[in-house]
């Protein structure tokens, strides 16, 4: 506690006016809007009314139990634990839970789904239909309190599941995830964090006793480490009554075990651990010093939020320094993070000061001194003021803007407030009095509590972690090496950080002369459209979905189409220049004049148009309007900039073809597209042929003539204050030739049915095979719903036989869209990840399911599952403005109506429909497959 207990003495005293510490800290208010009560059993629970989305609810079980209650002959219980309460309980057996919930558009994977931590497993159903479906509140109470209770835990089950959770094993053994475990042993020695990895071993996973699991979910899943989570359009009276009874039942448990969170000792000498793997891309490390973690029992207060306060500011101005790191030429790494005080790699029992980088081959030494460096430069002499200052008018803006969007807050946000109140006793007082009363403690709190903060000795010793590409050519260290490297840094004279600040306006407004709208008349979807005097086009909605936001596209045809694919590299990597800022502003001094400003421009270029995007709350209309301004006429060219950006993505790509996947990229974009230059990805080799100022004329080319754009503005705006912005800033770019329009590129995907499945050596074996069936199909609403509905009906059934029948598979991916350009095609994808050995059995009961619903069509079971779920979404994507702002500018841009009739389109497709669609595409005679998998042994 040597680090929390020096702060506490001056939080407290900044705070409560130096109350006494022997006395207990003030607690905080549990926010008013949420209902909190522990059955006697011990089971805890929290309800909520919220009404966004509306008519929608999310029910969650929070437990305290996760792999760290293992013991070494159940290492992967916990986590097998979690995949059956999806397959069997006393009131859903079978697959009857899944089949329920995706029957009222609850869709498994995505509204239904579950993890476990180290320390904690959570389950959550969410956006669930509770008011056209009221009966469904009853029984997603009873499916949590079956989770809680009631498993059955057949032994045909869990068979069935083994292969699952060896494949998911399979699919998530990256080499980044093998080093890591390889490493943790060392990082956590003396400590059982250090062989408790979730997913556990496959030996056990696959072999354990069905008791096993039987004894583990009896002695951990019981109500006094259980919560209870409802939040969304309900009534709460009525939900904790119904808690009441349906949990009420639930025994509690006597003599139970103890639930012990287990700790990681410090070290006084340093920790370092290297390791290699064949298939890691990157070069990284990571440097970290151990120290207590603040006590539950004290989070709950006033301190709490002083203390991440301060954390908070700690690692935002320390990112920005690492930031600025990365712009000069030649950057000693290609990344770096820092994080002043999170989790110790996977403990809730220790925290740590956490520093991190990536970096080319043979940089370690150069990553590592950097790093060490800049943490020994805040350390030695803390941040300066004007850093400060800045970061305060950053926070204060982000509370404001989330006290503005208060009534219009994701039950997934409250959601998640509670489960780690429960979990971790993280205070939830509610927006308002973190409004009332964390602006204060930002206004209140000196550098001074920042600097002494920083400034800390660290307790402990450092612990280095770090991980190599294993491959010829790489000079790895040892630990003396990298020791070595800390101790120089440690005896250089660092000088202290020195801000810059740019004086000079954002944009100089005086030349502009503006243009007068000229004209004003309705336009679709109850846009307004304003026509300038200068011929810009301008649509204009006003909405509350996301109150203090305003969302802004601008966009204009012409895209990469217009260039031959020999300047297709440079086209495509255009937008790459908005890094050297815009103006006379770098990207440094761009960010610095923006603190404060919750405000974003992004431009891009495609295959057919040029976009710039932005996103604003409502004072920063103007700042974002300036943006976009110089966005178009003040691209600002950095060579410094360019290139350290160029050297550290070349740097990036350079071990790229180690992943085994790599060779399936290449041999996707081959088969599908015969290597087209569109279509391959970007090599180490194709930096070098990039030209600096190629990409300046291309950018300066797609973005000069404003009368080529059409601007789109949806949100929380008012039309009488936006406009005269709109007159000034849009009305005074510049207008040139007129509206150009995009070509047609040859892009088409092969025709025919071609095969190529080809071996890789890979560090676990690994088999991924993709079906690409495609057909000539014209853009159509209804069309475009028909991919759509085939696609899912797709997944459910593969999911259910692949997965769930012959555990065959993890996850099982299938894609599907319409597509106009670069031709009218419709298409289906299926993404097969599996066992080498499964690979062609698996691959048979997918042909199989393809040929069902060609000759019979899916069942109407299947079919109204779907639709369900479409028209769910449909009503929750027409309460966003991202829904009609893409409605618009497709509406505008490209003719295409996706809304009007959207529900009557829904409601009249039929199984005929979806069996005709799968006919046109899986027996047109075009079918692609392309795979990998590993040699024989």
């Amino acid at each position: 506690m040597k680090r929390v207990s020096l702060f506490v003495a001056f939080a407290i005293s900044l705070i409560t006016n130096a109350q006494n510490l022997t006395q207990p800290l003030p607690q905080l208010p549990l926010d008013p809007n949420v209902r909190t009560g522990k059955l006697e059993n011990g089971l805890t629970y929290y309800i909520r009314h919220n009404e966004w989305p509306e008519q929608r609810a999310d029910f969650y079980i929070a437990q305290k139990v996760g792999s760290i209650n293992e013991e070494d002959n159940q290492r992967g219980l916990a986590h097998f634990l979690e995949h059956m309460c999806f397959n069997g309980t006393t009131h859903f057996p079978g697959n009857s839970l899944k089949t329920y919930l995706e029957r009222i558009g609850v869709k498994f994977g995505e509204n239904l789904n579950a993890y476990t931590g180290f320390d904690e497993t959570v389950y959550n159903i969410n956006n669930v239909p509770v008011i056209s479906n009221p009966q469904s509140i009853d029984s997603c109470l009873l499916i949590l309190h079956d989770w809680s209770n009631d498993l059955l835990l057949e032994g045909k089950e869990i068979d069935k599941e083994r292969g699952v959770i060896n494949e998911e094993w399979r699919l998530r053994s990256s080499a980044d995830q093998r080093m890591y475990e390889k490493a943790l042993p060392e990082l956590c020695e003396g400590s059982k964090y250090a062989y408790r990895m979730p997913i556990g071993t496959m030996d056990i996973v696959m072999n354990f006793p069905y008791d096993d699991l039987r004894q583990y979910y009896k002695k951990w899943y019981r109500p006094d480490l259980q919560a209870i989570i409802v939040v969304g359009d309900v009534d709460v009276d009525a939900i904790e009554n119904k808690i009441k009874q349906v949990f009420g039942d639930i025994k509690k448990v006597e003599n139970a075990a103890v639930r012990e969170y287990f700790p990681v000792p410090d070290n006084t000498g340093p920790i370092i651990s290297i390791q290699k793997d064949k298939e890691q891309t990157l070069s990284a490390i990571n440097i970290l010093w151990k120290h207590e973690a603040m006590p539950r029992e004290i989070r709950n207060s006033v301190l709490y939020y002083q203390y991440d306060y301060i954390i908070d500011a700690i690692n935002s101005m320390m990112g920005t320094r690492l930031s600025e790191l990365l712009q000069k030429e030649n950057p000693p790494f290609l990344s770096a993070g820092f994080s002043y005080n999170d989790d110790y790699l996977v403990s809730k029992t220790k925290d740590a000061c956490i520093g991190g980088a990536s970096f080319k081959d043979n940089g370690h030494k150069e990553a590592l001194a950097a790093l060490y460096r800049e943490i020994l430069r805040i350390k030695r002499f803390g941040f300066t003021e004007s850093e400060y200052e800045r970061y305060k008018e950053k926070f204060k803006a982000n509370i404001e803007n989330l006290y503005e969007k208060r009534d219009k807050t994701p039950n997934t946000t409250y959601v998640n407030e509670y489960v780690r109140l429960f979990l971790d006793n993280i205070p939830a007082p509610g927006i308002e009095w973190e409004h009332t009363n964390l602006i204060p403690i930002c206004e209140q709190t000196p550098l001074q509590a920042i600097n002494s903060t920083v400034m800390q000795e660290e307790k402990c010793a450092p612990v280095v972690v770090a991980f190599f590409p294993e491959k010829e050519g790489i000079i790895y260290p040892d630990k003396n090496e990298l020791l070595n490297i800390l101790k120089e840094v440690e005896g250089e004279d660092i000088e202290a950080y020195t801000d810059s600040i740019s004086e000079g306006p954002l944009l100089d407004i005086t030349k502009l002369k503006g243009s007068k709208t000229k004209k004003t008349e309705n336009s679709y979807y109850d846009f307004t459209k304003y026509t300038l005097k200068n011929s810009i086009q301008v649509f204009v909605k006003k909405t509350d979905f996301t109150p203090n936001n305003i969302a802004m596209i601008a966009r204009s045809h012409g895209g990469s189409s217009l260039y031959d694919n020999e300047e297709f590299l440079n086209v495509s990597n255009a937008s790459c220049i908005t890094l050297g800022g815009w103006g006379n502003l770098s990207a440094i001094d761009l960010s610095k004049k923006l603190a404060g400003k919750n405000v974003k421009i992004k431009p891009e270029i495609s295959s057919r148009f040029e976009t710039i995007s932005g996103e604003c709350v409502k004072k920063d209309f103007e700042s974002m309007l300036q943006l976009a301004y110089l966005a178009f006429t003040s691209p600002r060219k950095d060579d410094e900039v360019y290139k350290s950006t160029m050297q550290r993505t070349k740097a990036a790509l350079a071990n790229r073809d180690l992943e085994p996947t790599t060779a399936l990229v290449d041999s996707i974009a081959s088969v599908i597209y015969k290597n087209n230059v569109r279509a391959i990805r970007t090599k180490a080799e194709d930096i070098d042929k990039l030209d600096y100022d190629k990409l300046i004329q291309i950018y300066k080319e797609r973005f000069a003539d404003g009368n080529d754009f059409k601007f789109f503005f949806i949100g929380d705006i008012d039309v009488e204050t936006a406009l005269p912005f709109i007159e000034k800033y849009i009305g005074s770019l510049p207008t040139l030739k007129g509206e150009e329009n995009s070509k047609k590129i040859d892009l088409a995907m092969t025709k025919g049915d071609i095969k190529n499945i080809f071996e890789k050596k890979q560090e676990n074996p690994m088999a991924i095979v993709i079906d690409l069936y495609h057909s000539p199909m014209d853009y159509s609403l209804t069309n475009s719903l028909k991919v759509d509905f085939l696609k899912q009906i797709l997944q459910i059934i593969l999911t259910e036989t692949v997965r769930e029948d012959e555990g065959g598979a993890y996850s099982i991916h299938v894609q599907g869209m319409l597509n106009d350009y670069p031709e009218k095609n419709g298409f289906i994808e299926i993404q097969l990840p599996t066992a080498p050995d499964k690979r062609e059995k698996m691959t048979e009961i997918i042909h199989k399911e393809i040929d069902k619903i060609v000759e019979e069509g899916p069942s109407e079971e299947i079919l109204q599952k779907v639709r369900e779920y479409v028209l769910r979404s449909y009503d929750e994507n027409i309460k966003t403005n991202n829904y009609w702002l893409n409605a618009i500018v497709s509406k505008v841009m490209e003719g295409k109506d996706v809304v009007n009739g959207y529900t009557e389109t829904v409601n009249a497709i039929t199984k005929e429909d979806i069996q005709e669609t799968a006919r046109k595409i899986f027996r047109s005679g075009n079918h692609l497959t392309i795979g990998m998998t590993a040699p024989k042994e």
